[in-house]
Formats: C-alpha cells, sequence, structure tokens
C-alpha cells in the first residue's frame, strides 16, 4: 500500500490562505454565552471544557451561533468534540474563573497536535498569546454520561460543510477495500479510488492505518 498526501481544495480557497491538517496550528474564536453554559437537555455546564466543546456543537450543528463565533474544520463530529474531554488545556491564570463568573465571554482557541498529544490554547480574545507558563491542565477523564450531558446524541449524521476560504489537507492510505466499489467490482480510476476511500473512511468506518477523517466528503453525493 501507498500512504499518499492529498490536498483538498474547498470553497474559495486562495494562495494566502493557511493550509489545515491535523497535525498542524487550527485557531478559531469561541463566544461563551448562556446557550453554550447548558447542555442540550437544559442542565447547566459546571466547566471551561464542557464549555468549549458545547460550544461547537451549538455551531457545527447549527443550533446556534454567536456573533464572535467562528467556524473550524476540526470539531464537526463528536467524536472529534470528544478529544476536547482528553486534551490538555492551557489556561492563563484567573481566566477560567472570568469565564465562569461570566466576566470573559469571547476566547481565542489554539488547538495544536493529534490524539493523546491534542493541546488546547485558551486566551482572551484580543489579550496576548498564552505563554508557556499558563496553568496547564493535564489529560482528565471524560464526565460520565459526557456525550448525554453536553450533546444531544442526535448529531447530524453529515458534518456542516467548511467556511469558504480555507484550504484542508489530509492523509489517506489507499488499502484493499478502496480499490474496489459497494458491489466489489474493481476500480481503476484514481478519481474514483479516492472516492471510494472517503466513503470507507468517513461513512462505512473502514480506516486503514495511516487514513484521516475530514469534514467535507462526508455524505454519498460529495
Amino acid at each position: 500500500m501507498k500512504r499518499l498526501v492529498f490536498l483538498v481544495l474547498a470553497g474559495g480557497a486562495s494562495a494566502g490562505l493557511p493550509l489545515f491538517s491535523q497535525g498542524q496550528e487550527l485557531r478559531y474564536r469561541a463566544e461563551i454565552s448562556a446557550a453554550d453554559r447548558v447542555n442540550s437537555r437544559g442542565a447547566p455546564l459546571k466547566t471551561l471544557r464542557e464549555f468549549l466543546r458545547q460550544d461547537r456543537f451549538n455551531v457545527h450543528g447549527g443550533h446556534h451561533l454567536d456573533p464572535g463565533d467562528t467556524a473550524e474544520p476540526r470539531f464537526g463530529s463528536v467524536e472529534a468534540r470528544g478529544r476536547i474531554d482528553t486534551a490538555r488545556l492551557v489556561v492563563p491564570p484567573g481566566l477560567e474563573g472570568r469565564v465562569m463568573r461570566g466576566e470573559t465571554s469571547l476566547l481565542e482557541i489554539t488547538v495544536t497536535g493529534q490524539g493523546r498529544g491534542l493541546v488546547i490554547q485558551v486566551a482572551e480574545a484580543g489579550a496576548a498569546p498564552v505563554a508557556s507558563t499558563g496553568t496547564m491542565k493535564g489529560t482528565e477523564p471524560a464526565p460520565a454520561g459526557d456525550v448525554g450531558r453536553t450533546e444531544s446524541g442526535a448529531d447530524p449524521a453529515e458534518a456542516p460543510p467548511p467556511p469558504q476560504g480555507f484550504r484542508l489537507a489530509y492523509t489517506t492510505t489507499l488499502g484493499g477495500a478502496d480499490w474496489i466499489d459497494s458491489n466489489a467490482a474493481p476500480l481503476s480510476r484514481l478519481r474514483d479510488v479516492l472516492k471510494q476511500d472517503r466513503a470507507n473512511v468517513n461513512r462505512l468506518g473502514r480506516v486503514d492505518p495511516g487514513d484521516e477523517r475530514d469534514p467535507i466528503f462526508n455524505s454519498a453525493g460529495e
């Protein structure tokens, strides 16, 4: 098997826009409003981590978009947002308390790493970047029943389309299952193999080592 890297352009991409892949830095803004402080059943959330996850659920699910919220292609699925629960949070001293008390609502979020090495830096929007001496919150286990508490569990089956004007990169391994269609007929064109690969990864759960999910090719019509 050959491990290939493809650059996928979406929307009004241009050469001046940043490239995104699972291992690179990603920045977005989150405005923590009243809608982000309760779960889908109306129960209050109690930690900054839970606020951040609910904010992304509201943004990607189309449930609530605050004026200060910006979209990103990283947390479009329940699985991806679940990684917020175990990521390492880097927060300046005192910021979490101000957010919890409602004194600060607009946050600048920087995401780096992936898997167990995922790091989420939180800063007040417009403030200086978080220094390495900021409070580091180590890996924490997901609260019991967190998916049910912070999200309804009825997340849309397809990730929402990413915003126009950005570039997305993902890595894929073309395994044996990517070279045949759903009727077991062999595929000969690279275009068809790539399409089958995305169907296997994003919809059928047939993931080869090295495959990365993406937020674009989630439906049969794409």
